[in-house]
């Protein structure tokens, strides 16, 4: 709040700066207000003329010179006030979109123009009251001045629109000239026989035309005029500010929508360690993509935590262009998928790609050490897929067909990124119940695009399952609810609700890790039960209800994320590939002392070479480096005592007790060196 109250006081500073600097308008605003006041008083004659007053709906009789007068004051103060605001914010438009680009709030930036809009019309209001008091004493000077002051914001509010509308500085002056002109003269009965007629209550300054004929004989409050007026006054307001907003979006595309986005999304990138603007926006299409995919694919993404969040966008991103390119049914589709095959290798060997999605994978591989080896049988499963997708003969060759498209890139990485998140290892017991989950959701998927998959000429299930029930591919295009398919969706229902059963043993373990797989299951078996009540044929992707499925989602958000921050430690991502070390400097630099950094766990080497299993807290952590300096050795030799060296950035990093293992000592006995 004390930023958005410094931007508001720094934007209304310079605005009202703005206005000071507008020599024309405050001459016009000095001077042509008494002229033409003064007049318009003693030029016209003093013949009394017929005026009807919809305030008080009844004819009052008023002074020619004194409507002229009034007339005058309106006409001359929302033109000089439409001219004042258009031409600062026409001349200011530059800045204020490069403003708004980098960051400043774009409504402290309205909101400052406004304050300076109604500054000027309440200054400009009460000075030409003022001076209609010197020729004449109305019976209500306020009343006057806040009708005048009604119809300037309302060209003001106009000034603004204009200005953000329209390229030319004369265009804009001519149109606020033209439109005051004609809305101000059609209401003066000395100029317009017709000005009772009821059309004009429609235009911008007939409630403040009213209102100053009331206050200047009457004692009547016309607050429904008043109000007509200031409803003026808002709309053009309102407009403005659309227009203003229309005239400062971004235009640098999705790489600048990340810089806007959300609280909480930003967040997860800041903890994932994404702070490029270009990864962001890979990210992002990525999480569209999922977004896209369906209600259960994005809802495993939202249940672990937030650093791992960008990881799962990647990959099921990715996932989702090749299914894409896939079930194009082009015939072109093979080619495609080869094409997008050999840039993905080739930005996987560079480490970075000018495609968002390839350049979001990349990214997550290099930096979660996702393992790539299955890589080309999931890239030649596509391009089968593209060319004709096989026909299922059996349970094994189906589970064999979706083992292939779900673990090749990162799902038993994420298993093990999710055991050292929790502290616990997950085994055997825990991949299967992992691949159960992953059978089931893929089943239900089956299941809901039945019927697309038939018009398609392919389904993505065993073929004996159709022939046991009777069901053929044209039973499905149709759409009807035959028993024999009810009896079928019943039966695959009952095998997906059993591999849920098997995959609930991984509920078992951290409470964190427990919360999310509950959740993910609820959501299943809640889909499951909209397909069983007879909506697997609905030829879209609409599944149970939206109140009850987002009640299980967010209550176990709510539950995950309590866990993960209470129980859960903070999981970051492991470092990136080291920089290449920069050339010695000519003169010796003496290091400032860093902070110590918690540690973090190392690369993986190149050769492949993994540290041994099950040495649990015995690997060590911290390395004791020793230097032996040749013009040390002199001293070494006078010493009369065996010396113990090691490091001082690790055995003050080293927890207490415990320096013995992570650096053991180095007797130093003899040192002989040659140059």
């Amino acid at each position: 709040m004390t930023r958005l109250r410094l931007c508001l006081a720094t934007a209304l500073r310079y605005a009202v700066l703005e206005q000071v600097r507008n020599r024309l308008a405050l001459a016009l605003a000095v001077f042509f207000v008494p002229v033409w006041v003064g007049l318009a008083y003693t030029a016209m004659p003093t013949a009394p003329v017929r005026f009807f007053l919809r305030a008080a709906d009844q004819d009052v009789t008023v002074a020619g010179n004194v409507l002229t007068q009034l007339s005058g004051a309106v006409h001359a103060l929302a033109l000089i006030v439409g001219f004042m605001m258009f031409l600062a914010a026409r001349r200011s438009a530059a800045f204020d979109h490069r403003l708004v680009t980098a960051g400043y709030p774009r409504a402290c930036l309205v909101l400052a123009k406004y304050l300076a809009l109604l500054l000027a019309c309440l200054l400009v209001a009460g000075y030409a009251t003022a001076w209609i008091c010197v020729f004449w004493r109305p019976e209500q000077p306020a009343l006057l001045a806040a009708a005048l002051g009604a119809g300037a914001l309302t060209y003001g509010g106009a000034g603004i629109m204009l200005a953000a509308l329209l390229r030319s500085e004369l265009a804009g002056m001519f149109l606020v000239i033209m439109a005051s002109f004609v809305d101000v003269s059609l209401q003066n009965p000395i100029a317009n026989a017709g000005a009772d007629s009821p059309v004009l209550r429609w235009l911008p300054t007939y409630g403040a035309m009213q209102s100053a004929v009331v206050a200047a004989d009457t004692r009547h409050l016309p607050w429904a005029h008043l109000g007509l007026a200031l409803l003026w006054a808002l709309t053009t307001a309102a407009v403005g500010t659309a227009a203003f907003t229309l005239h400062t979006r971004s235009r640098l595309g999705a790489l600048h929508r990340t810089w806007r986005l959300p609280p909480l999304r930003h967040r997860v990138y800041r903890r994932a360690g994404v702070n490029d603007p270009e990864l962001r926006a890979g990210y992002e299409t990525c999480r569209r993509l999922v977004r896209r995919s369906g209600q259960t694919d994005y809802a495993v993404t939202q249940l672990v935590p937030a650093p791992l969040r960008p990881l799962l966008w990647a990959m099921y991103g990715h996932g989702r262009v090749l299914d894409d390119l896939s079930d194009s049914g082009r015939t072109d589709a093979a080619e495609r998928i080869d094409a997008w095959v050999r840039a993905m290798e080739e930005d996987l060997a560079r480490g970075t790609s000018t495609d968002p999605v390839r350049r979001a994978l990349t990214h997550a591989v290099t930096t979660w050490d996702l393992p790539t080896g299955q890589l080309p049988a999931s890239f030649a499963t596509y391009r089968r897929d593209a060319a004709e997708r096989p026909d299922f003969t059996s349970w094994e060759q189906w589970h064999a067909y979706w083992h292939a498209l779900s673990f090749p890139v990162g799902v038993t990485r994420l298993a093990t990124l999710l055991g050292e998140a929790t502290g616990t290892r997950l085994g055997p017991r825990d991949a299967e119940a992992l691949r159960r989950w992953t059978d089931a959701f893929n089943l239900v998927d089956a299941l809901r695009d039945l019927r697309q998959d038939a018009h398609l000429g392919r389904v993505a299930l065993p073929l004996p399952v159709f022939a046991a029930h009777g069901v053929t591919l044209a039973d499905l295009r149709t759409g009807r609810r035959t028993l024999q398919l009810h009896a079928l969706v019943r039966e695959l229902a009952v095998t997906a609700h059993g591999w849920l059963d098997e995959a609930d043993g991984l509920a078992d373990r951290h409470p964190a890790l427990a919360a999310s797989w509950r959740t993910l299951i609820r959501l299943q078996r809640l889909q499951l039960r909209a397909l069983e009540r007879g909506r697997p044929l609905s030829g879209g992707r609409r599944g149970t209800g939206r109140l009850r499925r987002a009640l299980v989602l967010h209550t176990g958000r709510l539950h995950a994320a309590l866990n993960w921050r209470r129980l859960g430690p903070v999981l970051t991502p492991p470092q990136g590939a080291p920089a290449p070390a920069p050339p010695p400097p000519l003169t010796p630099v003496v290091p400032r002392p860093r902070p110590a950094e918690p540690p973090l766990p190392p690369r993986p080497h190149a050769g492949g070479a993994r540290p041994p299993a099950g040495l649990g807290d015995r690997v060590p952590r911290h390395v004791a480096i020793i230097e032996v300096s040749l013009r040390g050795y002199p001293w070494l030799q006078q010493r009369e005592e065996t010396k113990f060296l090691r490091n001082r950035a690790g055995r003050a990093d080293a927890p207490p007790g415990r320096t013995g293992v992570y650096a053991q000592p180095l007797r130093v006995t003899n040192c002989s060196a040659s140059m």
